[in-house]
């Protein structure tokens, strides 16, 4: 498990750099994890960054080439949802920046 200050080092300009890095047998997971919301630039380069990794179109860190995207969100007991759960499926799925800041974190009411 590589955390995140240490893949921060090696990166140099990445435009996303994962929460952490873990190899699981053949697999290497891009890992990321939040406990805040994340507006549309930050959700996109997200959501760009996942694709990425899903496609094997990322630069190997730590000498290992991830190939597994997995995003894990935070959901506190006061309530407090990061909005990703809803989110992200979003925006892989094209919805406009827009539409994703939108007041439910989701699609306006007349697209659902």
């Amino acid at each position: 498990m590589f955390p995140e200050h240490q893949l921060r080092r090696e990166a140099g300009r990445m435009a996303k750099v994962p929460d952490g890095l873990a190899r699981k047998g053949g697999e290497v997971l891009w890992l990321e994890v939040e406990n805040a919301r994340k507006g549309g630039p930050e959700m996109r380069k997200l959501a760009d960054a996942v694709c990425a990794v899903a496609e094997g179109a990322v630069h190997p860190l730590m000498g290992l080439q991830p190939n597994v995207p997995m995003d894990a969100y935070y959901a506190a007991a006061n309530g407090f949802d990061s909005g990703r759960t809803h989110r992200l499926p979003l925006v892989l799925a094209g919805l406009p920046a827009d539409e994703m800041n939108s007041p439910s974190g989701t699609a306006k009411d007349s697209d659902a």
